[in-house]
């Protein structure tokens, strides 16, 4: 398992892209775009970026059935969200749904900001990403996924 190219992770159309491993629940909720923004903006340089991006049209966000999601992004099973160039898709199962759209974020702002997928999708874009959510969870005072940047380390070194 990989994102980019350190495993071939992608679209069943072969697009590569970068993704989060992440936990899922089985009750769904529906989320609107003024709910995302309004959780978002203000909370951290990164989240309150991303935001103003979606709002501009820089980057599309995109929450989707598990189904879906599962039939689209090969091994779409395994994760939570997943980043296509400066589009976020988001499986709306996904439990940390918020710090997910924060660390895909991260990814799609690279990527308009013209950093080569490679590097995005690579462990240390991986780390970046995660690095932004947790800092995020941090300032919301929500669950932090990892209690240090060596579990990070520990994590994507396992995973990705």
């Amino acid at each position: 398992m990989g994102a980019g190219y350190h495993g071939g992770f992608g679209t069943t159309n072969g697009f590569r892209m970068a993704y989060k491993i992440g936990f899922l629940s089985n009750g769904y909720k529906e989320y609107t775009r003024n709910e995302i923004f309004g959780y978002l903006k203000g909370v951290t340089t990164i989240s309150t970026k991303i935001t103003t991006e979606i709002e501009e049209g820089n980057i599309g966000i995109n929450v989707i059935g598990d189904e879906l999601f599962n039939r689209y992004f090969t091994g779409g099973y395994k994760c939570a969200g997943i980043q296509v160039g400066n589009q976020i898709y988001i499986k709306r199962s996904a439990t940390d749904f918020y710090s997910t759209i924060v660390h895909e974020g991260n990814h799609a702002l690279e990527y308009i900001n013209h950093i080569p997928q490679k590097d995005i999708s690579s462990k240390s874009g991986e780390k970046r990403a995660f690095l932004a959510e947790q800092n995020f969870q941090k300032a919301k005072k929500i669950r932090i996924q990892f209690k240090s940047e060596k579990e990070i380390e520990d994590f994507i070194d396992k995973n990705y």
